[in-house]
């Protein structure tokens, strides 16, 4: 879950930088990236929280039999 968040935060930088590059190019195209950008928030966030409230995933467990 850890790489997952670093990962998640890397797509939302590379959506922004893309969002706002377009900004220049073409409103309307810039525009239709918003919901991603929220959708992105939202996946970032409940990534997050999933991650925080799951510290024993962190830690490497011994499987039983080995």
């Amino acid at each position: 879950m850890g790489w997952a968040l670093v990962d998640i935060l890397a797509v939302g930088g590379m959506a922004v930088a893309t969002t706002v590059s377009w900004q220049q190019v073409s409103r309307p195209a810039a525009r239709l990236l918003y919901p991603y950008l929220a959708w992105l928030a939202l996946a970032t966030a409940l990534n997050y929280r999933i991650w925080r409230d799951n510290p024993a995933d962190r830690r490497r467990r011994r499987v039983p039999g080995r």
